[in-house]
């Protein structure tokens, strides 16, 4: 696997950048839910559709968090891209032995308070317009490891009536220990249908 190796340098642009970005490219960002988030590690659990996902969550980060960013990438897209490591992107292959050594490294990296981990578990992209998701295991094992601060992250981009496009976060935190008796995909999906109505009430008031 390949692991993630700061740079401070790398660390400072890539913020600043994703920030940069986001608001040359959408008319406007909103987020709605709660932003609020404990003192230890998080986990951040986001639906993946774009390009732009990970520059979303790096925004909400320097924006909310302020903590270490990492996110975990497919290995054959990291190996395309190893800028990203740079700035905490870490690989998991699709299948094999080394998934488990990205699982562990990823639960390392959430035994630090200071640590931010992204994770989109669907493992591919996803178009908006699908109501339910599916997730692979990694995200509910190092929930029940871990006992980090867990994020659900809704994006949705849209354009209304305008000719730029804006982006809507939705935050809402998880709790394993209440609900649906821990299930973090039952959860997620149930908060992105709630995300889609918001949306789709949105749409007839822009």
């Amino acid at each position: 696997m390949i692991k993630a190796v700061h740079h401070p340098l790398y660390t400072w642009f890539f913020k600043y950048y994703s920030r940069i970005m986001i608001h040359k490219h959408f008319r406007k960002v909103l987020v709605e839910g709660d932003s609020s988030v404990g003192s230890g590690s998080l986990l951040v659990v986001a639906n993946h559709f774009s390009w732009w996902d990970g520059f979303f969550i790096s925004y909400l980060n320097s924006r909310f968090w302020n903590k270490r960013f990492h996110v975990m990438m497919l290995e054959k897209q990291l190996k395309k891209r190893l800028f990203f490591r740079r700035v905490g992107a870490f690989s998991i292959a699709e299948s094999g032995q080394s998934v488990i050594s990205s699982l562990r490294y990823a639960r390392e990296l959430l035994q630090k308070e200071q640590n931010l981990l992204t994770l989109f578990p669907q493992g591919h992209f996803t178009a908006q317009a699908a109501h339910t998701l599916k997730f692979e295991k990694g995200a509910q094992y190092l929930i029940d490891t871990t006992g980090c601060g867990v994020k659900m992250v809704v994006v949705l981009v849209d354009y209304f009536s305008h000719k730029k496009p804006s982006v809507f976060f939705y935050l809402k935190n998880f709790d394993p220990s209440v609900g649906d008796g821990g299930s973090l995909v039952e959860s997620y999906n149930q908060f992105y249908a709630e995300s889609l109505r918001k949306q789709n009430q949105k749409a007839l008031l822009w």
